[in-house]
């Protein structure tokens, strides 16, 4: 019996380790997503991010910190990175299942890992992009400060990025 349990001691330490570094890969992958999309609308906008390794610096800290050179962020850097987010995911579960239909790829343990973490981890921040949508001006978050300065009605913000939740959830994840 302990030879058994000792033969599925290094296959479950790999899958453990895989879990983890799909973890990591999702979470830095999704943030430097995030982050380009507010550096682009702050260039597209006539703006400076200070170069790459300057708003990359804002990847890892949790505050928004693209540090656009553009004060007061317009409405358009507040929102481009939730929207370039959602459209990175919604682009990468039409290649995912492309690819699995065309028997490109295998459905596997490993790729099923990665791909729950990639769409747990974009599920969830765009449920916190819906609850920040009706937080007040003082929370330091995009959607909050997308309704902030644009003075929208918060439903306008909310309400869609709900529909998309539900969608994301019901037939990508």
């Amino acid at each position: 019996m302990l030879a058994i349990e000792f033969q599925r001691l290094p296959r479950t330490i790999a899958l453990w380790s895989f879990f983890v570094l799909a973890l990591l890969v999702t979470c830095v992958i999704t943030l430097l997503i995030h982050e380009a999309g507010h550096a682009r609308a702050c260039i597209a906008l006539g703006g400076n991010v200070g170069g790459f390794g300057h708003w990359l610096r804002g990847v890892l800290v949790t505050n928004p910190s693209t540090d656009c050179s553009i004060k007061p962020f317009p409405a358009g850097v507040w929102g481009a990175g939730p929207v370039i987010s959602i459209v990175a995911w919604f682009v990468s579960a039409l290649t995912i299942i492309a690819l699995l239909n065309r028997a490109v790829i295998k459905r596997g343990v490993c790729g099923s890992i990665l791909w729950g973490w990639w769409c747990f981890w974009n599920l969830w921040t765009l449920l916190r992009e819906v609850f920040h949508a009706y937080a007040p001006p003082s929370v330091w978050q995009d959607s909050t400060q997308f309704v902030h300065v644009t003075g929208v009605n918060p439903n306008l913000v909310g309400i869609p990025l709900a529909v998309i939740l539900t969608f994301r959830s019901q037939y990508g994840a």
